[in-house]
């Protein structure tokens, strides 16, 4: 849903897939504080699905990374609140050749 989210531009179901307690960009993208700029360019970076690099066991969930078409790195931190798996973190790092 999150990558359909960001292809889109339209964040409006964010708080189901996104912690209340997330901070950072991912409680930016829950509490709708991102600049257009910021909406266009993850547009650009989601236009298509990512490809799934690695995911491993943190302490306090799973980190799962994936690749974006524009070489990018999308890090997620999903963990379970109640019954469901959220996002608590994310991050998109430049690839190496930027």
């Amino acid at each position: 849903m999150f990558f359909n989210m960001a292809k889109t531009g339209n964040y409006a179901q964010a708080e189901e897939v996104i912690s209340s307690k997330a901070k950072g960009l991912a409680g930016s993208v829950r509490s709708g504080d991102l600049s257009d700029e910021k909406v266009d360019a993850y547009k650009a970076s989601f236009a298509t699905v990512p490809q799934y690099v690695s995911s491993r066991n943190m302490g306090t969930g799973i980190q799962v990374l994936y690749r974006t078409v524009s070489d990018e790195t999308a890090t997620f931190l999903v963990g379970k609140e109640g019954t469901d798996f959220v996002i608590k973190e994310f991050k998109l790092t430049a690839g190496k050749g930027h």
